[in-house]
């Protein structure tokens, strides 16, 4: 019997779909350039070599999206292409955790870049699959838009444990410290099988309008430039990405070191994790009632008003201040967050009508692909201007140019790329209706399909 697609999900259902993305935003957080600092103050590993391992594992994982979205498109069990590839990069994930998050006396970039290969292999196994899956639980625009939100809330509710964790009275200071790295990784040997048994037993594995048995690769990239909406989306999330990769990347040298707000860091986490938390289900409503490109037009405003605020906080202005900014930034990020993959899976809808095949595993490979691409550029972007315009982290009050160069990366950059992925937004094609017609068409071609070969 054919699963229903059309039927919403049981919220234990999502919940079940969601750990897997928490056990991703647990780990996933403290990746890259957090775990660096943590080996370069307890290592003898220079920075240049923590940047170029860094650099050679971004590079690393950049290759193994598309091909794991690639593989995974193929996949046939009868768990569905989807399960199989989750289960194991859970399993791998435990596994790299353990050496990358408690390393040995003898560690070295090599061990460094090994390990962090490994987690990003792993990371990679479950969140391609993960996000092709989404779109393969239901094929209601709506629905689909409640589905990322909950794979969303589950990644943030990651994010905030591990934001929480320093904090705890077991540790001697609210520093992240290799006793802070052990604690995740004995957090994710516990959560990970639990999370894996739910989302394997509980979750429907999901219906593909079309199969990609004979689909090549190749075929893949050919089609790209011809799908319109997808192109579109594609410079959207790179102009958006862009102003999340800057503003990520100068966020802690701007309360650490231009604002002399160290303190006070910790805090500032907190409070925009857990109201990026809050928002999303906002966002869930808006999506429904205004559209998603529509809802995430409207966070960029959002975004654009914090960043505008951050640029004339200066030393010595209240908490409040600071806080109402980074508040309206996350809260910018939640509706892109959202609406991004759930947009992305109406894509994946309108190729599969177009050329016949299923690709939604490559197409959400190259989605994870540039926005860490965003990320990595938009963080040399950052520290290339700030270096240029001679901001010094060792100084307490910054000359005017290094002024400038931290109110460029902070604000005015992030502020540019967030404007026009906004006025991109507005153009953007495959809105409720479109997409319905899509859905019918599919649905249809399907059926037809069913009855010859019943027959």
């Amino acid at each position: 019997m054919r699963e229903s697609v059309n039927k919403p999900l049981t919220i234990r259902t999502l919940l079940f779909f969601a750990g897997p993305s928490m056990i991703l935003g647990l780990t996933g957080t403290a990746s890259g350039s957090i775990l660096a600092g943590v080996y370069a103050k307890n290592f003898d590993i220079s920075l240049t070599a923590l940047g170029t391992a860094m650099l050679m594992a971004r590079l690393f994982d950049a290759i193994s999206d598309p091909l794991i979205g690639y593989l995974s498109d193929r996949t046939r069990t009868r768990l569905g292409p989807r399960k199989p590839w989750v289960a194991f990069g859970l399993l791998l994930t435990v596994i790299s955790t353990f050496y990358y998050f408690i390393p040995p006396d003898s560690a070295d970039a090599s061990y460094f870049m090994i390990w962090y290969m490994a987690a990003t292999l792993s990371w990679t196994m479950v969140q391609i699959p993960l996000l092709a899956w989404q779109g393969e639980l239901s094929h209601d625009y709506n629905e689909r838009s409640r589905i990322s939100t909950y794979r969303v809330v589950g990644d943030r509710i990651g994010r905030l444990s591990f934001a929480l964790l320093p904090l705890l009275p077991i540790f001697a200071s609210t520093s992240i410290t290799l006793e802070v790295m052990e604690a995740v990784f004995w957090l994710v040997l516990i959560l990970a099988p639990i999370t894996l048994v739910f989302s394997m037993w509980k979750v429907p594995k999901g219906t593909r309008l079309q199969s990609s048995k004979n689909d090549r690769l190749i075929d893949f990239i050919k089609t790209i430039p011809r799908n319109r909406p997808m192109i579109l989306l594609m410079i959207i999330t790179i102009s958006g990405g862009l102003a999340d990769g800057v503003f990520s990347t100068t966020v802690f040298l701007y309360v650490d070191v231009y604002l002399q707000r160290a303190d006070n860091f910790p805090v500032v986490l907190l409070v925009g994790q857990g109201f990026m938390l809050l928002a999303l289900p906002v966002c869930l409503v808006m999506m429904r009632r205004f559209g998603k490109h529509p809802t995430w037009a409207g966070g960029t405003v959002f975004s654009i008003l914090g960043c505008a605020t951050l640029l004339f906080t200066v030393q010595g202005d209240p908490l409040w201040m600071l806080l109402a900014a980074v508040l309206l930034v996350y809260a910018g990020s939640a509706a892109g967050n959202v609406a991004s993959y759930a947009m992305l899976s109406d894509v994946v809808d309108y190729d599969t009508l177009k050329t016949g095949h299923n690709r939604g595993g490559q197409y959400f490979s190259l989605a994870a692909m540039i926005e860490k691409a965003n990320f990595a550029v938009g963080g040399a972007l950052a520290f290339y201007i700030l270096d240029l315009f001679g901001f010094d982290v060792k100084l307490t009050a910054q000359s005017v140019l290094g002024d400038w160069g931290m109110k460029t990366t902070i604000a005015i950059l992030p502020i540019i790329f967030s404007a026009t992925a906004m006025v991109l937004l507005i153009f953007y094609p495959l809105n409720e209706a479109r997409h319905n017609i899509v859905r019918r068409r599919l649905e249809q071609r399907r059926d037809r399909h069913q009855t010859v070969d019943e027959n």
